[in-house]
């Protein structure tokens, strides 16, 4: 992506409603479940149109966030124990 197609896009993004910028700005941050909150639910006009610039951003090479879960528990093997009982 350009400088010049960052600049067009992000100033097309600045004329959206409220509604869709909050929810581009909570997909961007990857709180997919706030951003249906704010733009009014899933499928919606602003979702869509939130969602549009998303596509446009992740074709150009941007990269959506991490999927974080909970991670597992560390398990040490008692072999590797230098105190061994």
């Amino acid at each position: 992506m350009t400088i010049n197609q960052f600049s067009r896009l992000a100033a097309e993004l600045a004329d959206k409603p409220a509604a869709v910028r909050r929810a581009f700005e909570l997909m961007a941050a990857g709180d997919l479940a706030a951003a249906a909150d704010a733009a009014g639910g899933r499928g919606s006009d602003a979702w869509w149109a939130a969602e549009f610039f998303v596509l446009r951003l992740t074709e150009h090479g941007a990269t959506e966030p991490p999927r974080f879960t909970a991670a597992e528990p560390v398990r040490r093997p008692a072999t590797l124990s230098l105190f061994a009982d």
